[in-house]
């Protein structure tokens, strides 16, 4: 005991003697030291296609005996038909777990657990995904059932079944997370409640779905022609060009005609949605606007530099954010505070948030409001535009770590329209924004007058103090 007590005490005076040649600590987050930037180059990756259309990127890498692949299909849930929300999802999840027309689900599991290769299926809102990670000496034996997911899933009616359970389950415990709930309901008040962007499966919707309907998303939308397939790790380009081909060379492509997807609205009605749950002691808060398009290829919507510049200065910055700043750190209102923005194909939009206690609800709101007013009125300190651009360029480098997120990164960014060399430019185009290009986007796009505002909590309590903030609209928590 004795040993360990003098042990401490030379930890301790050693620590305090570190302490004095550094000087004293910063009081307060934004004063902590600012970390250089770091750099990153992006590797050569190598693009091609096969004559069925379907786009490969490769990026060999020999430094570990691993392959990871990304098949990215335009497939997803804005294609839903009416009263069929959650087909897409539903359909993305039992492309693994329904097997394939060759390799029944048991057998497929069971081959794929005893090469210890890991294989995931899913479709989002806009695009399906298949990935496979494994090391490279099992290719041949798991290709082929990479393969097959994509071109003949079986969708085995039992273990649709119970993808569909697990569905339903989710449902159920939907409004359990405020945080879930008010991110959900904010959507459906930026875009509207049937919006393809903004509507969600109901327990009604998942249950009337069937393996036939699984089986028509799949056969309508996953086509060569528009699949991007990523490969990355220990291989031959060329052998795994020629591998590809043979596997993926009969299945033919098609033009797929895409329904409609109604707009979203350009401007949604400004007020408050005021969530009744009379039962919290606190309130959760968002409010946003919609923004603009992204754009593709030589019209990319090139805002978007600034506009991450300028968010991050906002809100998106954490503790060196001016919402954050100004919620947390210097009134102790909230423990989480931040903004949000994207831009999207339709349309993206802005959303700050924060949750605070049901006394100082109107406050907070009042001080995103001024916080969002201010960001469109003067341009951001120099110290502000420099602590943002060398942050986001340090979580630039982090989205790239291994060969895996690289090409992972390239086909979604292909996927999406960005420009070819968004990756290769992106530092030096966040190096070149300027505090007049932050007040020049956030005048473009942040209109704290016309904000939609959502706050979950107990409505009575609430609703005398907010009326400055707009027409308030009290709604009951939707049931699953």
């Amino acid at each position: 005991m004795k040993r360990l007590t003098c042990a401490l005490a030379l930890l301790t005076a050693a620590g305090l003697a570190i302490s004095a040649r550094q000087g004293p600590l910063p009081v307060r987050p934004e004063q902590l030291p600012k970390a250089a930037p770091l750099a990153f180059t992006p590797p050569s990756l190598l693009r091609e296609s096969l004559p069925n259309g379907m786009r490969l990127i490769l990026l060999p890498d020999h430094s570990l005996p691993l392959v990871k692949l990304y098949a990215i299909v335009k497939a997803g849930s804005i294609y839903d038909p009416a009263g069929k929300t959650g087909l897409a999802e539903l359909t993305g999840a039992a492309l693994k777990a329904g097997g394939t027309v060759k390799y029944p689900a048991g057998a497929m599991e069971q081959t794929l657990e005893s090469i210890a290769a890991e294989l995931s299926t899913s479709i989002g809102e806009e695009y399906g995904e298949v990935r496979l990670n494994l090391l490279s000496r099992d290719l041949g034996t798991a290709l082929p059932i990479f393969a097959g997911v994509l071109m003949e899933p079986a969708f085995a009616q039992d273990k649709l079944e119970i993808e569909k359970s697990q569905m339903e389950e989710e449902i159920r415990r939907q409004n359990e997370d405020p945080w879930e709930v008010s991110f959900r309901e904010m959507k459906k008040a930026l875009y509207g409640d049937d919006s393809p962007w903004a509507r969600t499966p109901t327990l009604k919707s998942v249950d009337g779905l069937t393996r036939e309907e699984c089986e028509a998303f799949h056969r309508r939308y996953f086509h060569p022609n528009d699949t991007i397939l990523a490969v990355a790790g220990d291989f031959d380009p060329k052998a795994m060009t020629g591998e590809l081909q043979r596997l993926f060379g009969g299945w033919r492509p098609e033009k797929v005609e895409y329904p409609p997807v109604a707009p979203a609205p350009e401007r949604p009605t400004p007020g408050l949605i005021l969530m009744d749950q009379p039962h919290l002691t606190q309130a959760t808060v968002l409010a946003g606007e919609l923004t603009g398009r992204r754009g593709r290829g030589a019209r990319f919507n090139g805002d978007i530099y600034a506009l991450d510049v300028m968010n991050f200065i906002l809100g998106g910055g954490g503790f060196t954010s001016t919402l954050t700043r100004e919620i947390r750190s210097s009134r102790g209102l909230a423990y989480t505070a931040g903004s949000m923005v994207s831009f999207g194909t339709d349309r993206g939009d802005f959303v700050a948030y924060c949750q605070t206690g049901l006394p100082t609800t109107a406050e907070v709101c009042g001080l995103i409001r001024r916080a969002v007013a201010e960001a469109t009125a003067a341009p951001p300190s120099a110290e502000e535009l420099e602590t943002a651009k060398s942050s986001l360029l340090n979580k630039f480098v982090f989205n790239y770590q291994n060969s895996g997120q690289i090409v992972h990164q390239a086909a979604l960014q292909e996927f999406f329209g960005y420009p070819e060399d968004y990756m290769a430019t992106y530092s030096q185009r966040i190096q070149a924004v300027t505090a007049q290009d932050c007040l020049a986007v956030a005048r473009k796009y942040l209109h704290p007058g016309d904000f939609t505002y959502f706050v979950l909590g107990p409505a009575k309590e609430l609703a005398p103090s907010l009326r400055p903030f707009g027409a308030i609209t009290v709604q009951p928590l939707p049931e699953p």
